[in-house]
């Protein structure tokens, strides 16, 4: 089945207008992911197992400190994420009392 589309003047102004925006907005949204991607590959960023071994603790650990929103991570998908070394340490850190011995 072939369809003919008949457009106005004024349509196929508008047409022009919202390819130029979505050209536009498609632009912008490059720009923001290049900026994104620019950033996070300056950061030392470690897998779930490289941080675990950082820290000495097992990897099970690591994932229940994410779940309970103790340590600072970037979420890559609903199952991995990624953590600055640095900033992780200064959080843990900063939330850390020392408890003294009995």
């Amino acid at each position: 089945m072939i369809y003919l589309l008949v457009l106005k003047k004024s349509d196929t102004i508008a047409i022009e207008l919202l390819c130029k925006l979505f050209i536009s907005i498609q632009t912008k949204l490059s720009y923001i992911w290049y900026s994104l991607i620019k950033r996070l590959t300056k950061m030392n960023l470690l897998s779930t197992n490289e941080l675990a071994k950082k820290l000495n603790v097992h990897r099970i650990t690591v994932v229940r400190m994410v779940n309970d929103g103790r340590i600072p991570h970037i979420k890559i998908s609903d199952t991995e994420y990624r953590y600055d070394l640095e900033k992780v340490m200064t959080h843990l850190e900063a939330n850390t009392t020392n408890h003294k011995a009995r």
